[in-house]
């Protein structure tokens, strides 16, 4: 039938589709996410928290922004497939956008948070006077509210992508990789990892990531049976200049 599962209607409680999108909700009624998403004329993507009080926009200006991180990212992810040769960016707000479903990666699409939201560069975004390199004055906290994985990879990458200016906070998976689930190409770098857990690498999970790097970040409070900050499988990513204390 329509929904591709066998054994459901095509319709929900109100005869609306019942999948929107690629997903499935489970209940008499389906979320119907029909607000069209693209990025400004430069391939970014704005992110703001619904706390600023702007309405859901298309996510190509600060003022049009996407109020959830997972919308942007799944935007980001189909126009770069659409458009291979662009440069496409995340940029997020400050604020705390709660986790519940893992975030995820996508070749070429470049992740930023640490914006007041009236930035045009990456590089006017302020730094706490006299903090580290991690201390963005508007910070972006993903929350995994200790139930969620925050966000994976699921293939390897031939091209180096960018995670920058996040804290990762009270992520919990089952599996590998509490704050992120990297493979080969993924950078991160000004991030912050609090209070992560997984089976292994609380913090980051490297498995076979060929090329990958972890530079100028902050780790503590995470945990996993191995790797409490760090874990690498079959892997030597490039690790510098972090503060790893108390895992």
């Amino acid at each position: 039938n329509g929904t591709g599962v066998s054994g459901l209607p095509d319709v929900d409680f109100y005869g609306q589709p019942r999948t929107s999108g690629l997903s499935l909700d489970i209940g008499a009624t389906e979320y119907q996410n029909t607000q069209e998403f693209y990025p400004s004329v430069e391939g970014i993507f704005y992110v703001r928290s619904a706390a600023d009080g702007l309405p859901q926009g298309t996510g190509s200006s600060w003022n049009s922004p996407i109020l959830e991180v997972i919308y942007a990212m799944q935007a980001a992810k189909e126009y770069k497939e659409k458009n291979p040769a662009k440069d496409v960016q995340v940029w997020i707000a400050k604020g705390t956008f709660n986790v519940s479903t893992s975030l995820p990666l996508a070749e070429g699409v470049h992740i930023y948070g640490g914006f007041a939201g009236t930035e045009t560069s990456v590089d006017q975004r302020s730094k706490v006077s006299g903090g580290e390199f991690w201390d963005f004055s508007n910070e972006v906290v993903l929350d995994g509210q200790n139930s969620t994985q925050i966000m994976s990879q699921s293939v390897n990458f031939n091209t180096e992508t960018y995670i920058d200016g996040l804290t990762f906070k009270n992520a919990n998976s089952s599996s590998n990789g509490g704050g992120i689930y990297a493979l080969a190409k993924t950078m991160v770098q000004y991030c912050k990892f609090i209070d992560c857990k997984a089976s292994n690498g609380g913090g980051v999970y490297f498995n076979n990531a060929t090329g990958a790097k972890v530079i100028y970040s902050y780790f503590k409070g995470n945990s996993g049976t191995n790797g409490g900050a760090i874990f690498s499988d079959n892997s030597s990513p490039r690790v510098e200049n972090c503060h790893i204390e108390s895992n």
